[in-house]
């Protein structure tokens, strides 16, 4: 028996359900024009964060990270002008990583203390998709992949914003069949699909995913497993809890999975960009 649980299919531009709740803490910003190039994730009151360029031609000549109010208008620098870089923002929004990758460091700006401080513990030619926040002050990075006769031992720091400093290092030599969020491996198998968390070792086995799938979308604590070329069932799992619901084969689904969560009202909506669906996660938040 497999459980569907109150998934909701929509077309966009009907309004079938009310999203007001979807971005009351976060907010998306598209079709950037102007100065723009990034809104960030986390809405600070009537705020969001920016990633500001000036252009001449295709060459960025200036940048800086500002807080911009959404009622007046007005915008607060939060570094200099010479913020050219990759970046990205904690979950929480309380810090953004900034990798000046031409110079070949990354930094951690601090939104409430507006300090930035160099982070010796990441490459600096790391990519964001190499870095992963397992809170607003901690990140796992890459670190030297040891070579053995056997075969490679990878690496994973775990670095402390505050100081800037590893805190600790995860050898591991069973990689699986891939990472999720690089705290994660996971393994498709005749037991099922195992997900083990490199920090503590701790593992839970999805036993009616005998399937060959992998992560499709990941948002917080949650990510969707499936196969879209095969149409398997689809596996929502809660990571922290160690729980996962079963959703019945959603034939129209695209290729390009986003997921977003509304925590307070424990509903998580994922789309292709065409299709939309709003999914009842009640069972996966109680312990």
């Amino acid at each position: 028996m497999h459980y569907i649980w109150r998934v909701l299919r929509m077309q966009f531009g009907k309004r079938n359900i009310n999203t007001e709740n979807f971005v009351r803490k976060y907010r998306l910003g598209f079709n950037y024009k102007g100065a723009l190039n990034c809104v960030y994730h986390y809405t600070d009151g009537d705020a969001v964060y920016v990633d500001l360029w000036k252009l001449k031609g295709d060459t960025v000549e200036k940048g800086c990270i500002a807080k911009l109010s959404l009622k007046t208008g007005a915008i607060e620098k939060q570094t200099d002008d010479d913020t050219i870089c990759n970046s990205v923002m904690s979950p929480g929004g309380n810090t953004i990583l900034l990798n000046y990758r031409a110079e070949g460091y990354w930094t951690v700006l601090d939104l409430a203390a507006k300090t930035e401080k160099k982070v010796e513990g990441i490459n600096g030619y790391a990519r964001t998709k190499e870095i992963s926040f397992v809170d607003d002050y901690h990140v796992l990075a890459f670190g030297d992949t040891i070579i053995k006769d056997k075969g490679e031992i990878l690496v994973t720091n775990l670095i402390d914003l505050r100081t800037q400093k590893t805190m600790k290092s995860y050898k591991d030599e069973a990689y699986g069949d891939g990472d999720i969020q690089m705290r994660w491996i996971y393994e498709c198998g005749k037991k099922g699909l195992k997900i083990r968390d490199i920090t503590n070792g701790e593992s839970f086995t999805v036993e009616q995913a005998k399937e060959d799938v992998h992560p499709l979308s990941v948002r917080g604590d949650y990510v969707l497993f499936g196969n879209l070329e095969e149409r398997t069932p689809f596996y929502l799992c809660s990571l922290s809890l160690k729980k996962h619901i079963k959703i019945d084969v959603l034939e129209k689904l695209g290729q390009n999975v986003q997921m977003y969560l509304a925590a307070k009202e424990k509903k998580l909506l994922f789309t292709d960009g065409r299709e939309c669906y709003l999914v009842d996660i009640a069972v996966l938040t109680v312990k």
